[in-house]
């Protein structure tokens, strides 16, 4: 073979293993693929540690929570040779001298992902679940058009009406069914129900405050000011110039359901929405308007659990699940929570977590139906978000709060 032949052959070689080298960098379809894998593990991982946590409060076990603090994770593509037959005719030759060459183009993709778990039970966390849901929450949900009844029963923790207490909770047997019927009233679309929110603007407390006054401050006594639930609201004089402050309290709107029925769509029920921990200051609770109180996500938490329990227990003397009623005339009636002890029929379950030695499941029901079997997805979805807004300055990454102890 002439010299020209043999360059020929040895680039064209050295071509087909530049082409496999370039193949060795990772491709964007693995790289997507890996990112959903992850995505998908998160989910998985969230879903069964709500239950587990739910599972725990049916049983009246201590709730632990951690946080996927980080996921990180490196891909490799790798690529090996051999196996291709180049005859390169008597340039060279091989072990067995028949001066025939082979390559072998083979890639493998590997990725290594790394979970950093962070327990979550700071000073900040454990305020954040403990503290009540503030109605700017509940309005923004009511807003988006979640079903109401789903919501009224999730955070409403009970209803004073006229001098009367109902409480939510489905072991009450001696107001919940008063309860079920407020809900059922406000959910109703015949009764025309709304969110109305009121501004409240704040009164003063202070004489003016000379701007200059206020420029000596230093930070820490400004914070104080903050905390103390205070504000320095500016005063502007009739030319338009600010030159003195007033300290004002910081009032927060007023939220109210108002319903309206009738031809004239007149008001005829109105529940003030309040935080569990506030309660109205009134002499006379017989005048008292309605009130709402609203539940933490601690104790939303316990309520579901307590519906894992009735559910168990199945018995409408000792203890009412709820049935929502929803459209039309009440058509389309799911239920709100439904988690219970793996059967022989959930062999696909939407959400299964072992605790001491019981497998607890949420089916996998029809839910993406114009009306579902029950709510359950729905509200997972909720108290992840909820929680997570609750404890937003203690999460490092917005990926929902989980719970692994205890498995």
């Amino acid at each position: 073979m002439n010299t020209q032949g043999i360059f020929l052959k040895v680039c064209l070689v050295l071509s087909l293993v530049g082409a496999f080298t370039a193949c060795a960098y990772v491709p964007k379809g693995q790289i997507a693929g890996g990112t959903t894998e992850f995505n998908l593990a998160v989910e998985k991982a969230q879903n069964e540690m709500l239950l587990l946590n739910i599972v725990r409060a049916s049983q009246r076990h201590p709730m632990y929570f951690t946080v996927l603090n980080d996921i990180k994770g490196s891909m490799a593509y790798t690529l090996s040779t051999g196996n291709m037959y180049i005859p390169l005719g008597k340039f060279g030759s091989n072990s067995s001298g028949s001066g025939i060459y082979s390559i072998t183009p083979s890639a493998t993709f590997t990725t290594n992902p790394i979970f950093d778990v962070a327990l979550l039970n700071s000073k900040e966390f454990v305020r954040g679940m403990l503290e009540s849901v503030q109605p700017e929450t509940f309005n923004y949900y009511w807003q988006q058009g979640w079903p109401k009844a789903m919501l009224l029963y999730l955070f409403v923790h009970r209803i004073e009406k006229k001098g009367h207490t109902y409480k939510n909770n489905p072991f009450d047997v001696n107001t919940y069914g008063a309860f079920q019927k407020e809900i059922e009233g406000i959910a109703d679309v015949d009764n025309d129900c709304n969110l109305v929110v009121t501004k409240a603007p704040p009164d003063s407390i202070s004489p003016e405050i000379t701007a200059a006054k206020v420029a000596e401050a230093d930070l820490q006594k400004l914070i104080e000011v903050h905390k103390a639930g205070l504000v320095l609201v500016p005063v502007k004089k009739d030319n338009g110039k600010i030159e003195t402050y007033q300290l004002k309290p910081l009032k927060k709107d007023d939220y109210a359901v108002e319903c309206k029925t009738g031809r004239d769509k007149a008001v005829s029920e109105r529940y003030k929405l309040l935080p569990d921990s506030q309660v109205q200051n009134v002499d006379d609770k017989e005048t008292a308007e309605a009130t709402m109180y609203l539940r933490s996500p601690e104790s939303i938490m316990y309520y579901l659990g307590e519906l894992v329990r009735a559910e168990k227990i199945n018995d409408k003397t000792k203890a009412t699940r709820p049935k929502l009623k929803e459209g039309k005339d009440g058509e389309c009636q799911p239920w709100l929570f439904v988690a219970r002890e793996a059967g022989a029929e959930d062999t696909n379950p939407f959400v299964a977590v072992d605790y001491e030695g019981i497998t607890y499941v949420i089916p996998r029901t029809h839910s993406e139906q114009l009306c579902p079997e029950d709510r359950s997805t729905q509200v997972l979805s909720l108290i992840g978000l909820v929680t997570a807004k609750q404890s937003a300055s203690d999460l490092p990454a917005p990926v929902g709060v989980v719970t692994t102890i205890g498995r």
